[in-house]
């Protein structure tokens, strides 16, 4: 009413409006708010707070474009620190992290308020400058030992896999006291379980999220840790409960948020619907695709797109351009399995550029990489659309995402489309991406069938987005005839002389399966029990890791009246040692709904017959791929659960029948496919070359000037 009166008394008095503004805002009206703050700037062109409010509404409705202008306009006049403050807050948003930290170090020059010193540090933290950030978040809380997200960050970046020189203890302390400030911060409660889990205290983190959830049981994203920290110790409680529950909240969640709890790479490992799996991919690519729209317009302006009209005018004579774009090139997994991929690489028909999201590790694969790579680039300081932009600069023809949904993926610089053909091997990421970023996905006829990928068509049952591009025989590259070879010479590790939590006997029926806990499910762990009860003599021979897990499965193993010895747990160890005593064992039950990769990998290497049901998704997929290598190794895929018990207790009982077997596979391992990296890259660079002439064979149907990236065919590479 009193504004109205002072309209009747001054219909242009721009503080009114200002005001009117203000109510509509924190009454979440926002084109209301809009409406009247736009009135007051009209009529004072100056009014540097305004501007400040038209920003902020537009970063409550996620137009984050629209509000760097506006905060933008703020800054310039009052010079602000909140205003520098928030606009790195959406420049941030939009990728543009560098604009976004020169934001905020003005905003610290200006008034050294410590939020800005926390934005700023956790910028700085996400470009991977770590050393300067932890500095910077240090000022922050001596500034104000209040500030719970200052302590927050602080944690995160003293954390020892940061390299800063940080402490577990130092970054627990920072958490804790957040925790303290801030008891329902969920940020930190999560960050602090993280932690504990590195350190493999796994209990002591379930015991942070339970507490967590007694304070605040609503945010979903303590009820996703809190079963996947169960999952992690096989705590099987309320199992089925938990489930459909998980599955309500995401369903809800997508209908309601941007963001969801699960990550889809977890989402594929949880016992969850396919058609969920399938469905939290699409809403991350695109939520990934609106954020890459809004740093290509923020960069090149409105409908920008990025010119890859010069790839289109092609020469036969040239040399093709691939780019593979990774975080994972360090002491990590997929490294591991790639690491002569760039050797082994035909640089007289292709030239390879590496960019390389994350800092230097040192490690011996990162040194390895870099030197057998033509272009290694270390790029983990540029935002997205700068990494797109430096992408695009190369003229790449076919870009290779080494991440997917995986930590440290860059699922918005593909959407960015730098490059005409961009591709996803099935060794890096092991679903569908969801979107239309990604022309092909590599896998192969076992690992990812016609009906799934839906080569005939489309329809509900489709699981993946991507057209396929199949390998002659696995998707799955590994380098262990080039690290491993000697295993094949020496022969397994005696069992006398494995270190186990009991005696691995010479005359027992050794089951296998090095998974870790989190992989094995109610169900197959009774499955696994029924096979050791049926054969006489057969032990279960497990990971010690972790013994919070190890703790509760023998209380399982107890209950159904098994003996403890015939239960045999061995410590985690290195790639050599655990390939010599896998060595050991007879049979490899793989896991179901998340099947060994790596481990099925190794166990075939070790000479020791994988048994596997395959599922539906990828994922549970694998080790019926890898085995099918192996000639003449029969029924070691079978459809059900109660047919793989059939199975493995058969076998069990014909001691002489499962030494055939081992020795088929060990005699067929130097000549497998599966072991064949050379070969592998062979038909990878075929793939690539088919995958581009059949771009170039479509692009006449390709709109607008600066070209279109599309490929529609399936491949099928032969063997």
């Amino acid at each position: 009413a009193s504004y109205s009166k002072s309209l009747e008394h001054n219909p242009n008095f721009s503080h009114t409006y200002h005001g009117i503004g203000n109510v509509y805002e924190t009454n979440r009206i926002y084109d209301k708010a809009l409406e009247n703050f736009f009135k007051t700037v009209q009529l004072d062109p100056l009014a540097a707070d305004t501007y400040f409010n038209i920003g902020t509404v537009y970063q409550q409705m996620k137009q984050h474009e629209n509000a760097v202008i506006y905060l933008r306009k703020s800054a310039e006049i009052s010079e602000s620190s909140g205003a520098y403050i928030n606009l790195g807050v959406s420049l941030k948003a939009l990728g543009l992290v560098n604009e976004a930290i020169d934001s905020y170090y003005k905003a610290v020059a200006k008034n050294p308020l410590p939020q800005a010193f926390g934005n700023l540090a956790s910028a700085l933290h996400e470009i991977g400058r770590d050393k300067e950030a932890v500095e910077v978040a240090r000022k922050g809380v001596q500034l104000d030992g209040n500030y719970a997200h200052g302590y927050n960050i602080l944690g995160t970046l003293l954390r020892p896999s940061k390299g800063t020189g940080g402490t577990t203890s130092e970054a627990k302390k920072a958490y804790e006291i957040a925790l303290i400030l801030a008891p329902t911060f969920v940020d930190a409660t999560l960050n602090l379980a993280g932690l504990l889990v590195e350190e493999d205290e796994f209990d002591n983190a379930l015991r942070v999220v339970r507490a967590a959830r007694r304070l605040n049981d609503e945010d979903p994203r303590l009820f996703m840790e809190y079963f996947n920290l169960k999952r992690r110790v096989a705590d099987w409680s309320h199992w089925d409960l938990n489930l459909r529950e998980l599955s309500k909240m995401l369903r809800r969640q997508m209908e309601i948020s941007p963001k969801l709890s699960l990550q889809p790479f977890q989402a594929e490992t949880y016992p969850i619907s396919v058609e969920l799996c399938r469905d939290i991919a699409a809403h991350f690519s695109k939520q990934a695709a609106k954020r890459s729209v809004h740093m290509l317009e923020t960069m090149l302006g409105e409908g920008g797109k990025f010119d890859i009209s010069e790839q289109q005018v092609w020469d036969a004579s040239r040399r093709i351009k691939i780019g593979y774009v990774s975080s994972d090139f360090k002491q990590h997994p997929l490294s591991y399995l790639i690491q002569n991929l760039f050797l082994f690489h035909d640089k007289s028909r292709f030239e390879i550029f590496c960019y390389a999201t994350s800092p230097n590790d040192g490690s011996v694969y990162r040194k390895k990489i870099s030197e057998e790579c033509e272009h290694f680039l270390e790029v983990f300081t540029l935002a997205d659309v700068e990494l797109a932009a430096q992408i695009n600069s190369h003229r790449i023809n076919v870009l290779v995402d080494l991440n997917g949904f995986t930590a440290g993926g860059k699922n918005e610089v593909f959407h960015m489309n730098a490059a005409p053909v961009q591709i996803l091997p099935g060794v890096s990421y092991f679903g569908t991406m969801g979107g239309d970023a990604i022309d092909s996905y590599v896998s192969d006829r076992r690992g990812t069938p016609p009906e799934i990928a839906c080569t005939q068509g489309h329809g509900e049952q489709c699981l993946y987005r991507e057209k396929m591009l199949y390998m002659p025989h696995s998707y799955q590259l590994n380098d262990h005839k080039q690290s491993h070879y000697p295993i094949i010479e020496s022969g397994p590790l005696p069992r006398p002389q494995i270190q186990a939590s009991h005696p691995l006997h010479n005359s027992s029926v050794v089951y296998v399966n090095f998974n870790s806990y989190q992989k094995i499910e109610p169900a197959l762990f009774r499955a696994w029990q029924d096979i050791i009860d049926n054969v006489d003599g057969s032990v279960l021979w497990l990971l010690q890791y972790p013994p919070e897990g190890e703790r509760r499965l023998r209380a399982q193993w107890a209950k159904r009246g098994l003996a403890n010895e015939r239960l045999i747990t061995s410590p985690l160890t290195d790639a050599r040692t655990n390939l010599l005593r896998m060595g050991a064992a007879d049979l490899h039950l793989d896991t179901l709904l998340f099947n060994g990769h790596t481990t099925t990998t190794d166990s075939l290497w070790a000479g020791v017959p994988v048994l596997t049901t395959p599922g539906i998704r990828h994922a549970s997929r694998v080790a019926a791929s890898s085995s099918s290598l192996f000639h003449h190794v029969p029924h070691m895929s079978v459809p059900t659960l109660e047919e793989y018990v059939q199975q493995a207790i058969a076998l069990g009982r014909r001691r002489s029948k499962l030494d055939e077997l081992k020795a088929k596979v060990r005699s067929q391992r130097l000549e497998s496919p599966l072991f064949d990296t050379q070969r592998w890259v062979v038909n990878f660079e075929l793939g690539l070359k088919l995958v581009w002439e059949t771009f170039l064979a479509q692009k006449d149907e390709a709109t607008g000037s600066k070209g279109a990236r599309k490929v529609r065919s399936h491949i099928v590479l032969s063997s």
